[in-house]
């Protein structure tokens, strides 16, 4: 038996409640994640929930002006930006929908990373999230996202993701057998 995680879905495009003008949704759904996928079907939807979350912050940032998040590398100084502005409102977020926010922004940055890269989505019990391993069995190349968004929510200008990416895909990129990284 898996021990589950909790990711909540969220629905509608004001869903994550920040401030472009959108009113906030309450959550929708509530999927549950393995924590460590087996192999089979059960892996396969752990993906396919995080690709969801990933999805619906794409949908979120279509509330900003400017602000369409295609999964490309570049989309990520987009996310920056949004979360730098929804630092400036996160005091009156209540910790769940804050929780929200980083899940569905943390999973698009995941998700960026596996459409440029492949690889699987593995639980990581020590950051209480997701993270994404690249190569392996080769090599294992891991982006970890969600703290650093707390970080970046929270107002820290040093969490970028867009320089943390950077670096996880220069790694993924220079891999060699037997690498082993973590970025996050």
């Amino acid at each position: 038996m898996f021990a589950r995680r909790q990711f909540l879905v969220l629905g509608g495009l004001g869903a994550l409640g920040l401030a472009w003008g959108a009113r906030a949704a309450e959550p929708t759904a509530t999927v549950q994640l393995p924590a460590y996928p087996p192999a089979g079907p059960s892996a396969a939807d752990y993906q396919a929930q995080a690709r969801r979350l990933a999805e619906l912050a794409a949908e979120a940032a279509r509330q900003r002006p400017n602000s369409v998040l295609n999964f490309t590398p570049e989309s990520l100084r987009i996310v920056d930006d949004m979360l730098a502005e929804a630092a400036a409102h996160a005091p009156p977020l209540t910790d769940e929908r804050k929780r929200e926010v980083v899940q569905a922004f943390g999973c698009y940055v995941l998700e960026v990373a596996r459409r440029e890269f492949g690889g699987a989505y593995q639980w990581s019990d020590g950051d209480r999230g997701p993270m994404l391993v690249v190569g392996d069995p080769d090599f294992q190349i891991s982006l970890v996202t969600w703290p650093r968004i707390a970080k970046r929510l929270g107002g820290d200008p040093a969490a970028s993701l867009s320089a943390v990416y950077q670096g996880f895909a220069d790694r993924a990129r220079a891999a060699a057998p037997g690498d082993k990284a973590a970025f996050g």
